[in-house]
């Protein structure tokens, strides 16, 4: 068995793989099966080594399939046949175990190299071969088997090469050429969870993270509503908020309708209209000689008030008892709704995972092999799904992962 792709989806399916073919030779007396995981990297699992700041969210309480996107009914017949507790068992038998924090797991010593140790460890006791420095570049089907370089055979495939997003961590997008090599169709791919980058976007904002809400706004209506810690940055915003609202704004771009795709931020969503209001008039009460980009401290970072209070054309220097009523209206309108015009994406190399890949329409939800290239499967980030900030494209990795792992023994 070849497996194409030492990430978090490959070597779950290397090591379901190796765990089924134990227990088939145990009652059938079957031959050793030889598992190989070829990864193009000096090392293997890098991206997942990097994912979650170093923290890897590995999943997510909160498993709803609402929280996918792509093919979404694909996605519900995987996870019901490795659901989430199924593979949170699935690292405690490898001694790894978990915390939770608002639904998001993470490995208990909060390392994703952890995890990525893990995994080896028990790559290895199975007696899985782990080949890193090898790019597969070509596979062709050659009668009832595979042909790999031109160099290595398999009887059976499992395409875990990942997508586009983050090509410095392994995913450049070659498992997709691969794939149409093989006469498998692909969906148009774009870059999810990545950052916005804004027009004319205020540089003094650079450096600040801040709660708060974002919607994507397009011909009037609203496209996306998220919120979270935004991280201001010198072109846009990253972040969760930022990150979930990218897919729709990638989504337009690949249709080549972005035209008119606008953010609106409130800075301050833990306050109505009305309440920030009311607190901008008792400030102005209490402290009437403070200058007016002094007004919401102990709220917002002092940046953000600056620049609202520079965008409503007004002097930051300004003592409060100048300020007119409408004055801090415009201050208050500003903040809940700064609204500023939707650039581009981070692309790729900022992005988490894809969107798009292969056509699940040629794969079984069942056991993930490809309804004509028998024996051939697809895992992971290569298939058409992908999931919300939040562990939901680990949890993604590991089910697709050990389906086809586990599959591609039984058949």
């Amino acid at each position: 068995m070849a497996i194409v792709g030492g990430g978090a989806s490959g070597f779950a399916a290397a090591i379901e793989a190796g765990r089924s073919a134990s227990i088939t030779r145990r009652h059938i007396n079957a031959k050793l099966t030889d598992i190989t995981v070829y990864e193009s990297l000096p090392r293997a699992c890098k991206k997942l080594s990097a994912t979650g700041n170093g923290k890897c969210n590995l999943g997510n309480k909160n498993d709803g399939i609402c929280n996918y996107f792509g093919d979404r009914d694909f996605a519900a017949g995987v996870f019901s046949a490795y659901g989430l507790e199924s593979n949170l068992e699935f690292f405690k038998s490898m001694g790894l175990y978990t915390r939770e924090k608002e639904g998001r797991l993470y490995p208990l010593s909060s390392q994703a190299r952890d995890v990525s140790d893990i995994l080896r460890f028990e790559a290895e006791k199975l007696g899985i071969n782990v080949l890193t420095g090898i790019k597969i570049q070509s596979i062709v089907k050659n009668g009832g088997a595979f042909l790999l370089n031109e160099e290595y055979e398999a009887d059976s495939v499992i395409l875990a090469s990942g997508g586009k997003a983050a090509k410095a961590l392994g995913s450049d997008g070659s498992g997709f050429e691969l794939a149409k090599s093989l006469g498998i169709a692909v969906t148009p791919v774009f870059p999810a969870l990545t950052s916005l980058v804004l027009k004319d976007f205020p540089r003094s904002l650079k450096g600040i993270r801040a709660n708060g809400a974002v919607k994507i706004i397009s011909g009037g209506k609203i496209l996306k509503e998220t919120a979270g810690e935004i991280q201001y940055n010198e072109n846009g915003i990253s972040g969760i908020p930022a990150m979930d609202a990218s897919r729709t704004v990638s989504e337009r771009f690949c249709g080549n309708a972005a035209d008119g795709i606008s953010l609106i931020i409130d800075k301050i969503p833990c306050f109505t209209h009305d309440e920030l209001y009311e607190i901008l008039q008792q400030k102005k009460e209490r402290y009437p000689d403070l200058p007016l980009s002094e007004i919401l401290t102990g709220i917002i970072p002092k940046a953000l008030c600056i620049e609202g209070v520079k965008s409503c054309g007004i002097n930051p220097c300004k003592p409060l008892k100048s300020t007119t009523r409408y004055d801090l209206k415009a201050l208050c309108e500003n903040l809940k709704s700064s609204r500023y015009e939707i650039k581009k994406t981070g692309g790729f190399d900022a992005a988490q995972v894809t969107a798009g890949g292969l056509d699940t329409k040629e794969f079984s939800p069942a056991t993930l092999e490809h309804s004509k290239v028998k024996k051939l499967y697809a895992c992971g980030e290569a298939l058409n799904v992908d999931g919300a900030c939040g562990g939901y494209n680990l949890q993604w990795a590991w089910s697709s992962g050990r389906l086809a792992g586990h599959s591609a023994i039984e058949n």
